[in-house]
């Protein structure tokens, strides 16, 4: 994925909000396996186990220390309802490198977390111009 986003910071330390904002470019990559915890597939009423990984990589002008922008790893436990609706939660571990030094080293940030993800799938492409949704 590749996001263009702006950031907000601060001028001076003794502001309450940012006042300025910087144009930046991210890279996001992630790799994910999904396990079925019975069968050998993950079809309708079927739970299953996710393990994934994502990191950021910033890239451009405005990116100072944090190339290396941040990681998250996650482990889940999923459950498909239908082709169209899962929902996963599990734990969360996120490194992030903040885009400043502090006595001229490199300050990163280590969270860990429950996260709950609700995942709909609309496969709209099998709706033909005929028809409408109220006469399928």
């Amino acid at each position: 994925m590749l996001e263009q986003r702006w950031v907000g910071r601060y001028t001076n330390a003794s502001l309450l909000k940012e006042d300025d904002w910087i144009f930046t470019n991210r890279f996001r990559y992630m790799l994910k396996i999904q396990l079925p915890l019975n069968g050998r597939s993950i079809g309708n009423k079927t739970p299953y186990a996710v393990i994934y990984d994502e990191m950021f990589i910033g890239f451009g002008k405005n990116i100072a220390e944090n190339v290396f922008d941040q990681n998250r790893l996650g482990v889940l436990i999923g459950y498909r309802f239908f082709p169209a609706i899962r929902v996963e939660g599990g734990w969360l571990s996120q490194v992030l490198q903040l885009g400043r030094e502090i006595n001229y080293r490199n300050v990163f940030q280590y969270n860990n977390g429950i996260i709950i993800n609700y995942i709909f799938n609309f496969d709209f492409s099998k709706v033909s111009s005929k028809k409408t949704f109220g006469n399928q």
